[in-house]
């Protein structure tokens, strides 16, 4: 058979696909679903992005560049994971976390505000350790997108060079959201932001009655497929101790 033969086979094959749709609890991995399956799930998705990361493979060093993509990488996987995440794509320096079950939105939302503090952390020392980043002059910034909601989760690929794709609105959002560079480097849909507890929502000063500061003040609508959404942003930042 030849390649153009196969791939018109895959594509009505594909086209014509029949999937057994469950509902499922866990967030599934490329070995626990099949290609003729799908899961409905009930999901808070987080994507963390690395701004202007074409600047620093362009103007930085390509050493000292792959060492700021892969510490961004890695803590955010860190912290995703301390937060009960579950890391289930990468691309390039973006990272998409998962959050099901109980407080799913807090989670995200206290992983968020974590990771803001390390990247500040991170900001301050990368221009140290690493000259040909601050003779470039660039900064280390980022981005994080918070939605949550039911998302179709499939297997996609081949053998051996497969992933799993969610499919719905929050994920498609939270990565959306993950893009907005406004000052606010944190930023969560109103269907993810209410769900969060008080902690990750308000800052209280100890032994205070309030009136309470908002961790998440900025508000403003964006718009996603044609369709209005309220969203929440911050700059706030919450360190492990």
């Amino acid at each position: 058979m030849g390649m153009d033969d196969e791939l018109l086979i895959t594509i009505v094959g594909q086209l014509g696909q029949k999937y057994t749709v469950r509902t499922g609890r866990a967030v599934p991995t490329d070995e626990t679903i099949t290609s003729s399956q799908a899961m409905e799930l009930d999901a808070t998705y987080l994507y963390a992005d690395l701004a202007d990361s074409s600047g620093l493979a362009q103007k930085v060093d390509p050493l000292d560049a792959a060492r700021v993509m892969r510490a961004y990488v890695n803590i955010a996987v860190k912290i995703i994971r301390r937060g009960d995440g579950h890391i289930r794509s990468f691309d390039g320096d973006r990272v998409m976390g998962i959050f099901v079950g109980d407080n799913k939105e807090t989670r995200a939302g206290r992983a968020a505000l974590a990771l803001n503090h390390y990247v500040n952390v991170m900001s301050a020392w990368v221009p140290d350790k690493l000259p040909s980043v601050k003779a470039a002059g660039w900064q280390l910034k980022h981005g994080v997108g918070i939605d949550t909601g039911k998302a179709l989760i499939i297997r996609a690929g081949i053998r051996n060079n497969a992933d799993i794709v969610s499919i719905g609105r929050a994920p498609n959002v939270a990565a959306k959201l993950s893009d907005i560079r406004d000052g606010h480097a944190l930023h969560a849909t109103e269907e993810a932001y209410t769900p969060m507890n008080w902690d990750v929502s308000y800052l209280e000063a100890l032994g205070s009655n309030g009136p309470y500061t908002e961790m998440w003040p900025h508000r403003e609508t964006i718009t996603v497929g044609g369709r209005k959404i309220n969203v929440r942003g911050s700059s706030w930042r919450w360190g492990y101790s």
